[in-house]
């Protein structure tokens, strides 16, 4: 550094870079601007800039929550303890007061998690019993909302009816959204894919044959005209090998077993599983 030689610099720096190298810090190479500094006195000073824009290391936060239990309420009252005036000592009474207090937080805390406890035992126990009240449900017929099939407007619709009983006579009924009929199937005299005549789209054989059987709409209404697209309701009408008059629409089926998932109870019925909701009756 150059200076006027009829002036007395005040002092004289040299840069050097210090600290976590986000600071540069200048050490002054004289004390006064006169007495130059010896080295230990440079290697303090540098150490003491190090040290204070050193980075200091983050707290690890064990309770993130800020929450106090009984053993931090205890840490601070032997603290406020070993930090008494010693000529003004904490009273019995005053001690006596504190350590009911940290009587009732310990109280509070174990109650607290009794509650918890019994709250799950009772909600662990209510699905239980949920579960168990669904168990006489299988083996019957259940009798869904889910009673309609979506026509995509060009490609045939498969679909599946139950049959309590062996159906002797009947047929099916297709309507649109508006309660429509839009198409009506001979049932006994069915003719499936392959062109068989009386047997379903599996070879059963349909009035030998109770339970599942499957069909498939062409998506032609009676006139013959293909319909548009949208849900139809498809039903049966038919009477059994038992004489008996019944009525079915493809959301019935027997219900084969109860499971349940997060809590939600389901039924399957056929290859699905359907909601407890959507259940309209039990027989």
């Amino acid at each position: 550094m150059l200076v006027n030689s009829s002036q007395k610099p005040d002092v004289y720096f040299q840069n050097r870079a210090i600290g976590n190298g986000n600071t540069t810090v200048t050490i002054k190479d004289t004390v006064d601007g006169a007495t130059p500094k010896t080295q230990e006195e440079k290697d303090k000073e540098k150490s003491f800039f190090e040290a204070l824009h050193a980075k200091k290391p983050k707290r690890e936060i064990d309770n993130p929550r800020g929450q106090l239990g009984g053993d931090d309420f205890l840490k601070l009252f032997l603290e406020s303890l070993k930090f008494q005036d010693p000529t003004s000592p904490v009273e019995t009474k005053d001690m006596m007061v504190q350590t009911a207090q940290l009587t009732t937080v310990e109280t509070n805390v174990a109650n607290k998690k009794a509650l918890e406890a019994v709250t799950k035992t009772l909600t662990q126990s209510s699905q239980y019993q949920a579960q168990f009240a669904l168990l006489p449900a299988i083996g019957k017929m259940a009798i869904t909302k889910l009673d309609t099939v979506n026509f995509d407007g060009s490609n045939p619709k498969d679909f599946k009816l139950y049959f309590e009983s062996e159906p002797q006579a009947g047929s099916i009924t297709i309507e649109d959204d508006k309660g429509n009929k839009i198409k009506e199937l001979s049932l006994v005299n069915y003719i499936n894919e392959i062109g068989k005549e009386g047997e379903d789209e599996q070879g059963f054989k349909i009035k030998e044959t109770k339970g599942m059987l499957s069909f498939t709409w062409n998506g032609t209404s009676d006139t013959g005209a293909t319909t548009k697209k949208g849900n139809y309701k498809i039903f049966a009408n038919y009477t059994g090998k038992d004489a008996k008059v019944h009525q079915i629409n493809i959301g019935t089926s027997i219900v084969e077993s109860v499971k349940f998932d997060k809590g939600q109870p389901l039924l399957k019925l056929g290859d699905k599983y359907v909601e407890f909701s959507q259940i309209n009756e039990i027989r």
